[in-house]
């Protein structure tokens, strides 16, 4: 009895254990939630500010201001930037206490017509870029992640250990050398290449499978299926973060994980095709959707250097990336202009004097090199 209740114990511990670990991420999940819900606020006072230092440090170090002096001044402006963060969201709490907006439609301006209005989850249907856009991101999500449930759970995997090992090895690498690539190049033409290869790769599968080829071009072309996967979804992942406004963010990557999952539902149907001629006319459907909704991405415009925003509007227009939000006044140094200007005055007055002199001597006949 006692050996049962020490076993017993010892399962509450090892279960209380397992209990604890699972619940880490899901917390994790809860606080990603609410910095992606709260994300209107935080990310743009972060763009405008690190963007603000930025310039202010660049300009601080053309103009040679000091650092001391620098520091203070841009620590004013930082208080200066948090302050008008905090008075434009008071006044935006109490226009939307004071206003009612009695027009559901698409309208996108205020009676006045001067200020817009906040971005609503039904612009992602009534809007027509927001609407084009969606429908392409949600169809890359599904096919992606479609085809990654399908391989991942296929025949191959489950029993080719050399194909699992080598997946594990080259995993990690590859999702560096992902990110690396798409941190200096563009969003939209990595997943574009990445959808690409996956649909060539996978039209080459269909080869194999209808011909019977052997289990090692299988395993290979698998294991290099989704290895190009983890370049789709973070492509995918990024791309869709930075198409929308950041007030719809949170709800388009729900909208997106679901058309992950039903596209993972609809690999099970695949899975249970025991037919190989038919397994490789799926695969062939797969690679021309692939190929299809890969090329039509090519209609999503660019989203590495545009600003984040909180209106529809704001991710319409690509901002000059010559164009200052802050003020550079922090970075000059003091009576700058008319320092410039006594030192031009005076390099133009010791010009004229030396050209003088010259036509003088010149006039006597004299070699002006001897008095040099």
């Amino acid at each position: 009895m006692s050996d049962q209740c020490f076993c017993a114990s010892i399962m509450i511990e090892v279960y209380n254990g397992y209990e604890v670990a699972y619940m880490v991420p899901t917390c994790g999940l809860m606080v990603a939630a609410y910095l992606a819900e709260e994300s209107p606020c935080w990310l743009m006072a972060t763009y405008e500010l690190r963007n603000a230092e930025h310039v202010l440090s660049r300009a601080a170090g053309a103009n040679r201001v000091e650092p001391p002096v620098f520091r203070r001044r841009l620590s004013a402006l930082r208080d200066e930037m948090c302050r008008q963060h905090c008075h434009s969201f008071t006044q935006q709490e109490q226009e939307r206490a004071n206003v009612t907006v009695t027009d559901p439609g698409d309208q996108f301006f205020r009676s006045t017509g001067d200020e817009r209005r906040g971005v609503r989850l039904s612009d992602l249907l009534s809007n027509q870029p927001l609407r084009q856009r969606s429908a392409i991101s949600r169809r890359c999500w599904f096919l992606v992640f479609g085809t990654f449930a399908h391989l991942s759970t296929s025949h191959m995997m489950r029993t080719s250990q050399g194909a699992r090992a080598a997946l594990v090895v080259l995993r990690l690498p590859c999702v560096m050398a992902d990110v690396y690539v798409l941190t200096r190049n563009s969003r939209r033409l990595c997943l574009v290449f990445s959808m690409l290869s996956l649909a060539i790769v996978m039209g080459t599968l269909s080869l194999a499978v209808s011909l019977d080829a052997a289990d090692l071009v299988a395993a290979v072309l698998v294991t290099l299926a989704l290895l190009i996967f983890d370049m789709s979804a973070i492509s995918a992942f990024v791309l869709s973060a930075e198409l929308y406004p950041t007030v719809l963010r949170g709800a388009t990557f729900g909208v997106c994980y679901m058309s992950g999952r039903l596209g993972a539902l609809a690999a099970v149907f695949v899975n249970e095709i025991q037919s190989r001629p038919l397994r490789g006319v799926a695969y062939a459907v797969a690679a021309a959707m692939l190929l299809l909704f890969g090329t039509m991405a090519l209609a999503l415009p660019e989203t590495k250097h545009m600003p984040p925003s909180n209106v529809v509007h704001g991710i319409m227009v690509m901002e000059d990336k010559w164009q200052l939000y802050s003020p550079l006044r922090v970075a000059r140094t003091r009576h700058k202009r008319r320092h410039s200007k006594t030192a031009l005055l005076e390099s133009d007055r010791m010009r004229r004097r030396s050209s003088s002199l010259l036509r003088e001597q010149a006039a006597l006949g004299r070699d002006p090199a001897a008095y040099k």
